[in-house]
């Protein structure tokens, strides 16, 4: 593994690190209100860590898989290519996880009744 890949992936993983703060205190609200909404709370946990680990999984991805699948052949068309391929997986897996956060947006609100 070449240095300055894993000097580039460093850079961007402190460029997201506001994101990864957010993802924390965000998953530390959640579980604190589990008794008052349990379902709720599981749908946004989950949602919450699926986002979250799609951040870190497509920062990587994106860091390795280009020169991975291009080697040395860099033309125009390739390069395209290939990032449109991880665009379109990238934003297949947001939709998704934008579909757990309606979930969890617009399911049934009933307070436990041991609260």
């Amino acid at each position: 593994m070449d240095a300055t890949k894993w000097t580039e992936l460093l850079k961007s993983f402190l460029e997201q690190l506001p994101s990864f703060l957010t993802f924390a205190a965000c998953i530390v609200f959640v579980i604190a209100r589990w008794k008052r909404y349990p379902r709720v709370s599981l749908l946004l946990l989950i949602a919450l860590i699926a986002d979250l680990l799609h951040q870190i999984f497509f920062t990587i991805l994106y860091n390795w898989v280009p020169d991975w699948l291009l080697g040395s052949n860099y033309d125009s068309t390739n390069i395209r290519n290939v990032y449109t391929v991880l665009g379109l997986i990238t934003n297949t897996v947001t939709v998704a996880v934008i579909v757990l956060y309606l979930l969890a947006i617009f399911a049934k609100r009933q307070p436990s009744e041991s609260i």
